[in-house]
């Protein structure tokens, strides 16, 4: 269609219309966000007006605009859209505040009628369900036969199989969608589906440290009854990472498999392409079915239908390892390194040389502008216990000395080879997870995050965040015992007396620094000796932590300024406490103290 044709059905009404350049820019907005309105008109009136968007059911309606003279906003309520657009003409500080009310409140009505549709969706989901029949031999529905599935939870009304839809994060039913014999499908009018799930597994199982992701009902359900691993039922592949998002928040530490439908067939091949982005957002792991040459199939379900479900067990939990090269082995036992040789007889075997324990390249980290790449390292302890480590890819420049000791002072164990040298620098080298991480190099404010050497506080806006680091710290971030409990034992004891009641409060002024735009700084306490300096700063310290093999949480001036430096590093946005001042150089402690107070 020319743009005038494509005019002429954009304004039905040209004297409330604005430009036509103002539409353009609104629908051009529209088709980025993917609600694009199609021959929807565009009418600049000031008010909300409904249109059927991509996706949306005959007779749906779920998208949704308003259009003042220069800026505007729109959404989908079934896609949990809601956004605002400004033409981009310079405004005086008056207009550009007015625009900025007109949207807003077209914004909030918009989002209130979608709340309103949706919970009397979410009610009326809960009576259907409720009417909804248990599935049982005599009942079962013609597409779970056809499928070659079991029901799972899933209930039958009338000839409809009805699947259940909870709120990812909340867990609340929010709709039910309907699978008729024939396969197609449908959501419960006016209903939310973004980010909704079903699990196919209560949650007495779900207790665990692994669960997957599957667009569809019968792709999760030949996953799960192939593997026994907890799927999620995503629905559709544009929800896929609004579902893992929200599993992340609920289920901080699992691993979380992405089972992709490989739809080479379209334009894009949105299955995958979903799944990756879903996959690297929440730093999981990624599968894809593999079809035997001559085997015709998008998904899992296919896959089991066409091969087998012992096919769709070997591909998952072997993918599960991926990005691993292919001349090594990883097992729950360790790490091998596959080395073709020749037998006697000249036959040709493979030989497995042991690496070390157990080793994952989980994501592959990087800090916000492509530099400072690392690699993501998980591995247990021959206590059970599991460490993470954050490593610089540049460690990887020599030869391996430095990180095989870090690995080795945190309980992997490495075998003494030439092989197993050379192995695991190939292994780390080649690894490429699909997964990716945010590294930061120091500790401290981030945005609105806020990073200590083992921990994130704060919107991750679901990448994981890490702390990296090539040398080995010793860090005194540490929690012991309850808030209730420092309140009782130390905070309680400061009433009425300054000293630790200033040396508390500057230990919480420490992190708010930062949000209040002020500069680094600090305080010394000054008199005899035995009147108390060391127990305020002891004080203080508590906030943050401390160690019991060190003075809690102090450190000595006792060093050279290069060496408190590094110290100081460690402590951005944090409480720095300094005992001991008369132990060091006069004029050293003049330089040391003029770099802290610059930062």
């Amino acid at each position: 269609m020319s743009i005038g044709g494509e005019l002429k059905l954009l304004f039905n009404n040209t004297s409330q219309s604005g430009s036509q350049a103002n539409a353009l820019g609104l629908i051009e907005a529209m088709r980025e966000a993917g609600v694009d309105p199609g021959a929807a008109p565009i009418i600049a009136d000031s008010n909300i007006n409904r249109f059927r968007g991509p996706g949306d059911k005959p007779g749906r309606e779920n998208c949704w605009y308003v259009l003042f003279e220069r800026g505007g906003a729109f959404g989908s309520w079934r896609l949990g859209i809601n956004e605002k657009w400004r033409n981009g003409a310079k405004l005086s500080k008056e207009e550009r505040h007015k625009l900025d009310q007109q949207i807003k409140a077209a914004q909030t009505q918009a989002e209130a009628e979608r709340k309103r549709r949706q919970d009397a969706a979410a009610r009326k989901a809960q009576k259907l369900w409720d009417r909804a029949e248990s599935i049982s031999e005599q009942n079962r529905p013609d597409y779970l036969i056809r499928k070659h599935i079991q029901p799972h939870r899933a209930k039958r009304l009338h000839n409809l199989l009805v699947i259940p839809l909870y709120d990812a994060e909340l867990n609340e039913l929010v709709s039910l969608e309907f699978i008729s014999p024939s396969g197609s499908k449908r959501f419960l009018s006016d209903s939310r589906v973004a980010g909704c799930y079903y699990p196919l597994a209560d949650e007495v199982p779900r207790k665990m440290t692994r669960l997957a992701i599957a667009e569809g009902f019968a792709t999760a359900a030949s996953i799960y009854e192939a593997t026994s691993i907890p799927v999620d039922v995503a629905f559709n592949a544009g929800n896929l990472s609004a579902v893992a998002k929200g599993l992340r928040k609920r289920y901080p530490k699992a691993e979380i498999v992405l089972c992709a439908d490989d739809d080479h067939e379209t334009a894009g091949n949105p299955g995958v392409t979903k799944a990756q982005e879903a996959a690297a957002a929440v730093g999981g792991k990624l599968v894809i079915p593999a079809f035997p040459t001559g085997v015709a199939g998008t998904d899992f379900n296919d896959l089991a239908n066409e091969v087998g479900l012992d096919t769709v067990r070997q591909q998952i939990l072997t993918a599960i390892d991926s990005g691993i090269p292919p001349n090594f082995k990883l097992t729950e036992e360790g790490l091998y390194l596959l080395h073709e040789r020749k037998t006697k007889d000249g036959a040709i075997e493979i030989e497995e040389i042991p690496v070390c324990s157990r080793l994952e390249v989980v994501a592959l980290t990087r800090d916000a502008n492509g530099g400072e790449w690392g690699r993501l390292l998980r591995f247990t302890d021959s206590d059970g216990r599991m460490h993470e480590w954050a490593m610089p890819t540049e460690m990887l420049a020599g030869d391996g000395t430095e990180y095989r000791r870090r690995l080795w002072e945190q309980g992997l164990t490495i075998w003494p080879t030439p092989d197993a040298r050379y192995g695991l620098h190939e292994y780390m080298s080649r690894c490429r997870p699909a997964a990716r991480a945010r590294a930061v190099t120091r500790v401290g404010w981030h945005g609105n995050m806020f990073v200590l050497p083992d921990e994130v506080f704060g919107d991750t806006q679901g990448e994981r965040t890490l702390y990296q680091s090539s040398t080995a710290i010793e860090h005194l971030f540490k929690v012991r015992g309850s808030f209730d409990d420092w309140q009782r034992e130390v905070a309680s004891l400061c009433t009425g007396n300054s000293r630790p009641l200033f040396a508390v409060s500057a230990a919480f002024a420490a992190a708010l620094s930062f949000l209040t735009n002020d500069e680094s700084g600090g305080f010394n306490f000054v008199g005899h000796s035995s009147l108390g300096k060391t127990t305020a700063l002891r004080v203080a310290g508590s906030v943050w932590g401390g160690s019991e093999a060190q003075s809690g949480y102090l450190r000595q001036w006792r060093a050279t300024a290069n060496g408190l430096e590094g110290i100081a590093a460690l402590h951005s946005d944090t409480l720095l406490c300094l005992d001991e001042l008369s132990e060091v150089n006069p004029r050293e402690a003049g330089n040391i103290a003029y770099m802290l107070a610059n930062g």
